[in-house]
């Protein structure tokens, strides 16, 4: 059980008027593969292997044993078919109350949220009906509420923990039961299951100029250091760690390490890059827009930090440039390790042909030795950046 995004749609088949069910896999699949590896894990303990539903292991159709929100409650009708209190907008007297009525994912366990919101609202409209504000079920009696004793915690991370609590405290009729639960001091344990990823080594060389006025003067930063020599180049690679979450995800994430090499700034052999940042097709202000962001901290041969901040400007420009945009890297070398830092050379970066091809022979899947597997995460990855690209490049033309 989780919270998806809420993003599935209910519509009427146009030909049979059947109700209909289209679910946004992709966007869930973080979620999905989450829930996968936590069965795996278990199953693991009890010396057994997890089993799926044929239609998801077979046709990633997902399967749900509680729907939610058919029927939403929302305060304007244009966001919901139901009020606050479950009532049809413009119906009165019309209400529904199971699971329909829940706007979103509500996680563990679905059918006693289900029914204390159903008991809500069918308390409330028994008040309009009897005319009775004051009118509550007798069932509330022997209820007791559900609440943490705040007098007796100490805080553990960022939520509150009983002092004398233990693994094995009894829990108390009346108490919230999650108030048992202790996380280990050093953490919970890394699950053993591992997920998919992807990896790749990319080349790039150019010619940075230092202290280039203007900064954001690129080309003619890049001129002046091709005069005087100021190569500039770099060989990382890129870590997607969990394929899933970089394609749901808008930032598009992965981890850069690789070597370094600025002259004047790093030695010969070049400045190890750890930890650095790039972004795969990030939005911007224009929407026919992406850019391709590199974030590669380093310590130069003065023993102090810098970064070099670049992006790649994809978007649909005078002739035939999806080359040029995807190779082309704008770049600044700033002091320290922040992109507030000042800056101290620029110019442009390139991926070359060959490099581009030698590129490609990279790649790798990282996470399972499944050859099925393997050619559906490459798959994946190449449906997105070639879908990104047809947006970018061919889609505005038939707009």
């Amino acid at each position: 059980m989780g919270r998806d995004k809420a993003n599935g749609r209910l519509s009427l088949s146009p030909v049979t008027r059947e109700l209909q069910v289209q679910w946004d896999v992709p966007a869930n699949l973080p979620l999905y593969r989450t829930q996968e590896q936590l069965c795996e894990d278990v199953a693991r303990a009890l010396g057994t292997r997890a089993a799926y539903n044929p239609l998801w292991e077979r046709l990633h159709l997902p399967v749900s044993v509680h729907n939610l929100g058919g029927c939403a409650m929302a305060e304007e009708p244009a966001y919901g078919v139901l009020d606050p209190e479950g009532q049809v907008h413009g119906y009165p007297g019309l209400y529904v109350f199971d699971g329909a009525a829940l706007p979103v994912g509500i996680g563990v366990n679905p059918s006693s949220s289900i029914a204390a919101v159903a008991e809500r609202n069918v308390e409330r409209a028994i008040r309009k009906v009897k005319n009775a504000p004051g009118w509550v079920a007798p069932e509330r009696g022997p209820a007791q509420p559900v609440r943490a004793d705040p007098s007796a915690s100490v805080r553990v991370g960022m939520r509150m923990m009983p002092v004398e609590e233990t693994p094995h405290t009894p829990v108390v009729p009346g108490t919230d039961p999650l108030g048992s639960v202790v996380i280990p001091p050093g953490g919970t344990v890394a699950s053993p299951t591992p997920v998919v990823g992807l990896r790749f080594t990319e080349r790039m060389k150019g010619y940075l100029h230092p202290n280039h006025v203007p900064a954001d003067d690129y080309a003619g930063a890049a001129r002046a250091g091709q005069r005087e020599g100021d190569v500039a180049e770099f060989v990382v690679t890129i870590t997607l760690p969990n394929l899933d979450r970089f394609l749901a995800q808008e930032s598009h994430g992965g981890i850069a390490q690789g070597t370094l090499h600025v002259k004047g700034l790093t030695p010969p052999g070049g400045a190890a890059v750890e930890n650095g940042v790039f972004n795969l097709f990030v939005d911007t202000e224009r929407f026919y827009e992406r850019r391709m962001l590199y974030l590669l901290p380093f310590t130069g041969v003065d023993g102090q930090p810098y970064l070099l901040d670049g992006y790649k400007e994809v978007c649909d420009n005078a002739g035939f440039d999806v080359w040029s945009d995807t190779s082309t890297l704008y770049t600044v070398v700033r002091k320290g390790h922040e992109r507030s830092g000042p800056v101290v050379s620029s110019g442009i970066i390139r991926l070359h042909l060959p490099d581009f091809l030698q590129q490609l022979t990279t790649f790798s899947v990282l996470g399972t030795s499944s050859p099925l597997k393997q050619a559906d995460a490459i798959r994946r990855f190449g449906g997105m950046f070639m879908g990104t690209l047809w947006d970018v490049f061919a889609r505005a033309k038939f707009d």
